[in-house]
């Protein structure tokens, strides 16, 4: 119940006596921004998979690196926030 009280006030901007760190994939924005990536992700494994069907060649490297090109946004903005935790 207080988690919940604490995401309502982060997305209203009310949350600055608490550090609302780690929550963020709790509120509505970055509920669906999470579901979105996994989306795309998915996505991207399973049309690397297709491929690899239709041309009968199997390359488990070839859906690694599919998956991780449809997340490096997000491995970036993890690296963003990892740094901006370090200097405060």
């Amino acid at each position: 119940a207080r988690c919940i009280k604490l995401i309502k006030r982060m997305e209203t901007g009310r949350a600055k006596k608490y550090c609302t760190r780690g929550l963020e994939a709790h509120s509505r924005v970055g509920s669906m921004g999470r579901r979105k990536n996994k989306e795309t992700s998915n996505a991207a494994v399973l049309k690397e998979q297709d491929r690899q069907r239709r041309t009968c060649k199997n390359g488990d490297q070839a859906i690694a690196d599919a998956y991780r090109r449809s997340t490096s946004s997000c491995q970036m903005w993890a690296l963003v926030m990892g740094r901006r935790d370090q200097v405060a």
